[in-house]
């Protein structure tokens, strides 16, 4: 029986995590250009990266989602999943620090919410994806 709920929370967490990781990257790759608006709004990237970083990681994204749902490589996806997350938050961190206007770029534009208390908001859901991405890491 322990096994069995090991397997589900398991495929539950590979779907979930792997599917918000897809859906994530669709909107990004379907609008590169606001991406990288929002990225250049971090100011971490010198101009003539943005461009690459923005084309670059939603195809990560997409890549790393759909192995965790739908591939033997189920601990490779988590891995680079988990990187990511912790890219993730610490960049909102130093946008959450520099004190920045600015959406996270998470999911495009959908609620229009910026701010520090809407990047603390969005590290500590990046916290909440890490844990279980990484319990998919080692389990």
């Amino acid at each position: 029986m322990k096994k069995i709920l090991k397997f589900l929370l398991v495929w539950a967490l590979r779907i979930g995590i792997g599917g918000l990781f897809a859906w994530s990257a669709l909107w990004k790759i379907e609008d590169p250009a606001l991406f990288a608006e929002q990225v250049t709004a971090y100011g971490m990237l010198p101009d003539v990266l943005v461009g690459l970083f923005a084309l670059v990681l939603p195809m990560m994204e997409l890549l790393a989602g759909l192995m965790l749902i739908a591939t033997p490589w189920r601990k490779e996806a988590a891995l680079v999943v988990s990187l990511m997350l912790v890219m993730f938050i610490a960049a909102l961190s130093y946008a959450a620090m520099m004190d920045l206007d600015i959406s996270c770029g998470c999911f495009g534009d959908e609620t229009g919410e910026t701010g520090r208390a809407y990047l603390v908001k969005t590290i500590l859901r990046d916290l909440a994806l890490l844990f279980p991405s990484l319990f998919l890491l080692f389990a």
